[in-house]
C-alpha cells in the first residue's frame, strides 16, 4: 500500500471510532472508554490474560491492570487461574459484566441507527454498510 493509503485507513478509523464513542450512552454507563474496551474485548475473546488485554488495547500491562480492578471490584470482571497454567492470571466477564455489554451494545446500536438515519440518505447508508462489511473481513485476516 501507498503512504497516503495508510493514511486514508488511520484517518477512516479514527472518524470510525470517534462517530461510536459519540453514540455512547455516557450517563447510563459511566465507564471510561478503555474500561468500556475492555468489555467489548472480553466479550469478543473470552478469558484473557492482562498480558493479552494491553496488547489488544494497545497499553502496558500496568495500565490495564489499573482500569481492570475496579471493573474486578465492583464484580463486573473477575479474575481466575488460568487452569494450564497455575501461575497465570485470566480476567474473565461475570454475568453482570456480560448484562453491561448486552445493554450498552444494544443503546449504542440504537443510537448509531438514528446518527445515520438522520445523516444519511438510503444510498449513503448502503454504501457505508458494504464498506463496513468489507472492512470487518479484511481486518479480520490481518488480526
Amino acid at each position: 500500500m501507498e503512504h497516503s493509503e495508510l493514511v486514508s485507513l488511520i484517518q477512516t478509523s479514527t472518524l470510525l471510532a470517534g462517530v461510536v464513542v459519540s453514540c455512547v450512552d455516557r450517563k447510563r454507563f459511566p465507564f471510561t472508554k478503555t474500561q468500556m474496551n475492555i468489555f467489548t474485548v472480553l466479550d469478543m475473546e473470552g478469558d484473557l490474560s492482562m498480558k493479552r488485554i494491553a496488547q489488544l488495547l494497545g497499553t502496558s500491562q500496568e495500565q490495564a491492570t489499573r482500569t481492570v480492578a475496579p471493573l474486578a471490584n465492583a464484580g463486573y470482571v473477575e479474575r481466575r487461574t488460568d487452569p494450564t497454567n497455575r501461575t497465570r492470571v485470566l480476567i474473565h466477564l461475570t454475568d453482570s459484566g456480560k448484562q453491561i455489554i448486552e445493554e450498552s451494545r444494544q443503546v449504542l446500536i440504537e443510537n448509531l441507527a438514528t446518527k445515520l438515519d438522520k445523516s444519511l440518505n438510503i444510498e449513503e447508508k448502503q454504501s457505508l454498510c458494504e464498506a463496513a462489511c468489507v472492512m470487518a473481513k479484511i481486518l479480520d485476516k490481518i488480526n
